[in-house]
C-alpha cells in the first residue's frame, strides 16, 4: 500500500485485524508524514515544525516501511 495518512491508518488497522505473522508493507517515497493544514502555524511561528511532522515508522508497530514509489503503468 502507499504512504500518507490513508496508508498509515490502513496499516494500523491491518496490524490489529491480521495475524501477527502477516507482513504489512508500506511503500512510500518519504519516510515521514506532514500534517499540511498546520503549516501556516509553523510559518507564523505559533508551533514548531516538529509538531506537524511524524516519522511513518512511529505510527505502526510491525509494519515495514520501504522507500520508493510505484511506477505509473
Amino acid at each position: 500500500m502507499g504512504g500518507g495518512f490513508a496508508g498509515a491508518t490502513l496499516a494500523q488497522r491491518l496490524e490489529r485485524l491480521l495475524p501477527a505473522q502477516t507482513e504489512v508493507i508500506v511503500l512510500s517515497a518519504e519516510n515521514h508524514l506532514v500534517f499540511t493544514p498546520m503549516l501556516p502555524e509553523v510559518v507564523g511561528r505559533t508551533i514548531s515544525p516538529l509538531q506537524v511532522v511524524v516519522a511513518g515508522r512511529q505510527l505502526t508497530r510491525r509494519t515495514k516501511v520501504v522507500g520508493g514509489a510505484r511506477q505509473p503503468d
